[in-house]
């Protein structure tokens, strides 16, 4: 197997002919949400029918499930001797 590009999301090799990858199974391959056609590396928008791609980001978490909220916090305890006496 020819290694012709990586997963984007574990690095696992893939070859040309793979659209999804063989290690985590997420899309090598973007597609228009629009019209379906395969679509090439940094397009904001679709080459056959001109609809607007939504912009990636990576460093974004992934969308929580329905009827959760997920938030940091922090939180800090502190208690100085004899003073609540």
């Amino acid at each position: 197997m020819t290694v012709t590009a990586r997963c984007p999301d574990c690095g696992e090799p893939a070859g040309a002919w793979q659209r999804f990858c063989g290690g985590c199974g997420a899309a090598l391959v973007r597609m228009c949400p629009a019209c379906g056609e395969e679509l090439g590396p940094g397009f904001r928008f679709c080459g056959a029918c001109g609809a607007q791609l939504e912009a990636e980001t990576a460093s974004e978490p992934p969308p929580a499930g329905p009827g959760e909220e997920r938030r940091w916090a922090t939180v800090l305890f502190a208690d100085l001797s004899g003073f609540t006496s």
